[in-house]
């Protein structure tokens, strides 16, 4: 074996090495931004779903405290009292949105759904503070803001759109 076609199977062999190298670190990069895009995904589907959960347990809140207020006559008094199961519900119910929240990257989504949650505690009571109408325009914009987040285009269609 000569010294030139030595050199050549080194350098050959280099090469080789370094393309492997390159190819596994881009694989590598990909995979990441991959896991990255899909934990963004399921966060907001787990906030979206953490809200329903919210609202269903703030709707099974009032309706328990208009019932016990419609048991009580005229300028009776309502004792502070409430089912234990159903505020059991309704804290658990919150501090998961809140868990859920904590996961989620976007501010203003984060925002959005808090703003609802603060009207939701006082309107689902009957405050006039936050009427119904409010809170079901707040209800809608949390959502339609988390559904424009879920249909910004992954991370491949943003690069495949800068090439075009």
């Amino acid at each position: 074996m000569t010294q030139a076609s030595l050199t050549v199977a080194v350098i050959t062999a280099s090469v080789a090495v370094l393309v492997a190298v390159l190819a596994q670190i881009s694989t590598w990069s990909l995979e990441h931004r991959n896991r990255v895009y899909e934990r963004r995904r399921a966060a907001l589907h787990d906030v979206q779903d953490a809200a329903l959960a919210v609202r269903s347990s703030l709707r099974l809140f009032a309706a328990a405290v208009r019932d016990r207020t419609a048991e009580v006559p005229p300028g009776g008094e309502v004792a502070p009292t409430e089912d234990p199961r159903i505020t059991a519900a309704r804290e658990d119910a919150a501090a998961v949105l809140a868990l859920r929240l904590a996961r989620v990257e976007s501010m203003p989504v984060r925002e959005s759904v808090r703003r609802w949650h603060e009207m939701a505690r006082y309107s689902f009571l009957g405050d006039d503070a936050a009427s119904d109408p409010d809170t079901e325009v707040a209800w809608n914009a949390m959502n339609e803001l988390i559904g424009e987040q879920l249909t910004v285009p992954g991370w491949w269609r943003r690069r495949t759109a800068k090439r075009a």
